[in-house]
């Protein structure tokens, strides 16, 4: 059993949680007496096990099942949503979001004032999406955080296996920028990672997750902050818009950290060791390290067209030094780096 604070939040995490969901609520927000249920279709019979927990706890029990599409069709789930909310009386009534990092967010926004509770059921959301910037003010967040995370490792058991894998390059992101101690225990843990050992799984999130918090917790981010945030992505929003839907986000993070640590030796900042080092853990975890074949001049043409923006680089496991400076020329060789 663990617990991270978080900004104006707190995240619980051990097996089973979400199923005792409705007596912790009941303690937190005390003053509600309706909680209307977010969920998707994939993860209605786990919200029916959290709406069982809440009946129990002697909440009335309402909600809706967000669409999976886009554009149009998912802004007319949201009004949708929203109205069924809004019909509900505005006092004492609070929501509660179980599914991945879509669902959540759709949570985030249909909330408003009310009390949020947050049922993360992948572990990208766990370690991500349920303690990222989008819900902390100093890194020009969107929405308020939430009451509270109910992390459980036990959700993770049934993910399929690649979304399962491709969730794991955020707790190395962390691992890299910011903790060193924390890539330890992921080296060390690998094999019981990937069997998704619930105590390893337990302790994995709880550590990337304190990772996060003390970074959303400063009011004036330096590099270290940003980078527990944005590494990997700074490439990996490229390879992500040039690839679409035939890679995962994870995935597209675990080579866009490859990509930049290359960038970060380059300019003379991280050794050989450290960039075998991350090699070694992302393939440990499953994680891809190149996209082979892919064409580099389009993945950096969007790097290069906004100006040349500095992402914070790590110059060693677990230290990051600062936003870099790179030419255009040590850019485009850094993203030739990871697709040979």
């Amino acid at each position: 059993m663990q617990e991270v604070r978080i900004p104006d939040s707190r995240m619980f995490i051990w097996p089973g949680v979400h199923v005792e969901s409705g007596e912790n609520i009941k303690v937190l927000s005390p003053g509600s007496k309706r909680v209307f249920v977010v969920t998707d279709k994939p993860c209605i019979p786990i919200a029916r096990h959290v709406a069982m927990s809440l009946q129990q706890a002697r909440f009335e029990v309402s909600g809706g099942v967000a669409s999976a599409t886009k554009g149009t069709a998912k802004a007319a789930t949201l009004s949708q949503l929203q109205t069924k909310l809004d019909a509900l009386e505005k006092d004492g009534v609070c929501v509660v979001a179980v599914g991945g990092t879509s669902v959540l967010h759709l949570a985030m926004r249909l909330s408003g004032s009310r009390p949020l509770f947050l049922i993360p059921s992948t572990l990208r959301a766990q370690v991500d999406a349920a303690v990222g910037g989008a819900t902390c003010p100093v890194f020009a967040g969107r929405w308020k955080p939430p009451m509270a995370v109910f992390a459980d490792p036990t959700l993770l058991r049934e993910m399929p296996l690649r979304e399962y894998v491709a969730g794991l390059a955020e707790p190395v992101k962390c691992a890299i920028v910011q903790d060193a101690d924390f890539f330890e225990f992921l080296d060390s843990n690998a094999g019981k990672i990937r069997d998704r050992d619930m105590n390893t799984l337990e302790e994995l999130i709880f550590r990337a997750a304190t990772v996060k918090s003390a970074a959303i917790s400063t009011q004036t981010p330096g590099a270290g902050a940003r980078a527990t945030l944005r590494y990997g992505h700074w490439v990996g929003g490229a390879i992500e818009r040039f690839a679409g839907a035939a890679i995962l986000h994870g995935e597209a993070v675990a080579v866009g950290m490859e990509a930049e640590a290359n960038l970060a030796q380059k300019l003379g900042w991280a050794d050989d060791a450290m960039l075998k080092d991350q090699n070694r853990l992302l393939k440990a975890m499953g994680l891809p390290t190149r996209v082979k074949g892919a064409p580099a001049d389009k993945i950096a043409l969007p790097l290069l067209a906004n100006g040349l923006s500095k992402p914070d680089l790590p110059d060693a496991v677990g230290h990051t030094r600062g936003p870099a400076s790179a030419t255009s020329a040590l850019i485009k060789a850094a993203i030739a780096a990871i697709t040979k």
